[in-house]
């Protein structure tokens, strides 16, 4: 019997979905069929990817089932974006019923069609302020202003500012009303020097209100 074949049935019999992953990507004659069918009944969801993405005349609709499958969001968004094959709406509605903002973040950013305003309500009522603020400076498309308003009812006023210095379609004067009713001189005077079309004058008089601040500290 052959070597590769022996070792084959071998691995078949006894290996690990892994072993199966490493001997199919290094023997481009091995059975495939059989192959993934042991990575799939591992229920190794990251092998699955790794199986789908690497070898050749692999059934993607198959493993991308086992992917669908499990509970894993992460692989699910790797298997969108590096399968070729790939069902990119299932894998969508996955990511989305799963309620991960993160992972709805990244595939509005790496999926080409991606279903924007579907990921971003996601990331609107699960996502922190970070998420918002990052969702409405990088994904084309989204809706500015319902980011905003999600980010100002989430109550920082770091990622409030950050938002009006660097999201076009922003709305200065709402935000920086926020940032003025935090109290936070730091940030008024953050808003009052980086941020085009701030109330200057408004801005000045509220930092020199706040009885805590030192005026020695700003560049008014």
């Amino acid at each position: 019997m052959d070597k590769a074949i022996e070792q084959q049935n071998y691995i078949l019999e006894n290996g690990t979905a892994w072993e199966c992953y490493k001997f199919a990507k290094n023997h481009k004659n091995c059975d495939v069929k059989k192959m993934q069918q042991k990575v799939i009944d591992s229920h190794n969801s990251e092998c699955c990817y790794f199986f789908a993405r690497d070898i050749a005349g692999v059934d993607v609709k198959l493993l991308e089932n086992e992917i669908l499958k499990s509970n894993d969001v992460e692989h699910a968004f790797w298997f969108a974006r590096d399968v070729k094959g790939a069902n990119i709406n299932a894998l969508e509605d996955y990511i989305i019923n799963y309620k991960n903002p993160f992972y709805c973040y990244k595939f509005a950013e790496n999926i080409k069609n991606a279903n924007v305003n579907k990921l971003q309500d996601v990331v609107i009522k699960y996502g922190d302020a970070f998420l918002c603020y990052i969702f409405a400076k990088e994904i084309k498309g989204a809706d500015i202003i319902a980011l905003q308003n999600a980010l100002i009812e989430k109550a920082d006023v770091a990622k409030c500012y950050w938002f009006a210095r660097d999201i076009k379609g922003a709305d200065i004067q709402k935000l920086q009303q926020v940032v003025i009713q935090s109290n936070n001189a730091y940030y008024c005077n953050e808003f009052l020097n980086n941020v085009k079309g701030a109330d200057k004058k408004l801005l000045k008089t509220e930092i020199r209100n706040m009885q805590h601040f030192d005026n020695n500290d700003l560049s008014l």
